[in-house]
């Protein structure tokens, strides 16, 4: 894993957002792989996150915080997310036509 890529995944675990983001362009800029970004930095940075959680070091605000963050430096909506689109009734539901 590139030093790059590690200090992507400790920005994020430290919550310095705006720090990840910067890391993710630098990293794209020096031309290391979107799919090594995702598997070596920002996945393990989430699974961190969410053992954290589960050890009581941070908290629920924490955890959407970071979720939202993540699918900040995704660039663009999780597939769940995109399938989610609003009806002309204004409800809620899926493209597929489930929920």
């Amino acid at each position: 894993m590139s030093t790059m890529v590690k200090r992507i995944s400790r920005e994020i675990v430290s919550g310095h957002i705006e720090e990840s983001i910067r890391a993710v362009r630098e990293a794209l800029q020096h031309e290391i792989p979107p799919q090594e970004i995702l598997d070596d930095g920002l996945i393990p940075a989430m699974e961190r996150v969410g053992f954290l959680f589960q050890e009581g070091e941070i908290f629920i605000p924490d955890v959407f915080f970071f979720g939202k963050s993540h699918a900040r430096l995704n660039g663009y909506p999780s597939p769940a997310a995109r399938s989610i689109e609003i009806n002309g009734d204004g409800k809620r539901g899926h493209r597929d036509g489930i929920g």
